[in-house]
């Protein structure tokens, strides 16, 4: 797997975690035509996906953390785990979004050693 790959795990969990809750309002909004066994297995899946989500948050924040640079960890967690854009952290630090890019592609790069080696978790 590669870095973009699983550090990505975490926005696509994320996202099926949204859209399961969306199901799920529906399905309360129509509840006298829903069974409620249907309305308790989407609860249980919604559930299930959020721990499963905050075992690989924490997975992907640990695997960030090996990072020898706070730069790179900066960067990382603010794309990865907060969804902030390149564009975004540039702005939010004193740093010119080439040098966010850079670091961004370098501990990516560092990520992909990490996952190669089968330290990551």
């Amino acid at each position: 797997m590669d870095a973009r790959e699983y550090l990505g795990r975490i926005r696509k969990l994320d996202l099926k975690i949204s859209q399961k809750q969306n199901i799920l309002k529906d399905l309360e909004k129509k509840a006298d035509g829903v069974n409620s066994a249907d309305l308790k297995m989407v609860r249980k899946e919604v559930e299930l996906d959020i721990a499963r989500y905050f075992v690989l948050r924490n997975e992907v924040i640990d695997l960030i953390h090996k990072l020898d640079k706070s730069k790179f960890i900066m960067v990382l967690h603010a794309k990865w785990i907060d969804g902030d854009s390149l564009e975004k952290i540039s702005a939010e630090t004193s740093y010119s979004f080439d040098t966010v890019r850079k670091w961004y592609w370098m501990a990516m790069k560092e990520i992909q050693k990490i996952i190669n080696e089968g330290q990551a978790e």
